[in-house]
């Protein structure tokens, strides 16, 4: 049975938090190193994939399965899920999806960056770290607060740290370490605050929600 403390718990998972600060600025470094590119030589998108290197294929594959791991481990050691239970597999599932969606960004941006795109217009990056997060809340929404925010901050641990491997491909064609700065800050407003901002209005809804309602005095 779930106690009132752990239905109250407001903490912030501390591991969680430390891998997606680590995870997020290592990447944002990784990407600066000068990684072989595709050339974005047609406008459509799916001809990058064909002639995109292999250190670079390698780079974003690894770096998914590693942000899904430690996601995966973090999920289970801050929260009351069981790795085989349907809202574990569900949140499994949904961090290979997000990660293979910023994996693509990532490749796209890549690409991009061997042409004169002029500047970058984010119509929809936005999105990319927020709606995991939101998603992730939904399939928890019954448990408890704790379990909420472990899985929603789960995400991150995914998507912030690939999408600031994506801004260092995009903003970092050759090798340029102050290409970090303005990666960090690609990722922070366009990643951590949405992703922030998401979490933040989702616990409101489902706390409002899951409020016994309020009775008479007779």
């Amino acid at each position: 049975m779930t106690s009132q403390h752990e239905h109250t718990d407001t903490r912030l998972p501390r591991a969680t938090t430390r891998s997606i600060i680590v995870l997020t600025v290592a990447m944002a470094l990784i990407g600066v190193l000068g990684w072989p590119r595709p050339e974005y030589e047609s406008e459509t998108d799916l001809d990058i994939f064909p002639a995109a290197p292999v250190p670079l294929l390698t780079l974003l594959a690894g770096s998914a399965i590693a942000c899904v791991a430690v996601a995966v481990v973090l999920v289970l050691r801050t929260s009351d899920l069981r790795a085989a239970e349907p809202a574990a597999l569900g949140l499994w599932l949904l961090l290979v999806v997000s990660a293979g969606a910023l994996a693509w960004n990532a490749l796209y941006s890549a690409a991009l960056s061997t042409v004169p795109f002029g500047a970058a217009i984010p119509i929809f990056h936005w999105l990319f770290t927020p709606v995991p997060a939101v998603l992730a809340m939904a399939l928890v929404a019954r448990r408890s607060r704790r379990t909420r925010l472990a899985a929603a901050l789960a995400t991150g641990v995914v998507t912030l740290p690939l999408f600031a491997l994506g801004g260092s491909l995009l903003l970092a064609p050759d090798f340029h370490p102050l290409a970090v700065v303005g990666a960090m800050v690609w990722t922070g407003l366009l990643g951590i605050a949405p992703f922030v901002a998401g979490i933040v209005a989702a616990m409101a809804r489902w706390e409002d929600e899951l409020q016994p309602p309020h009775t008479m005095p007779g």
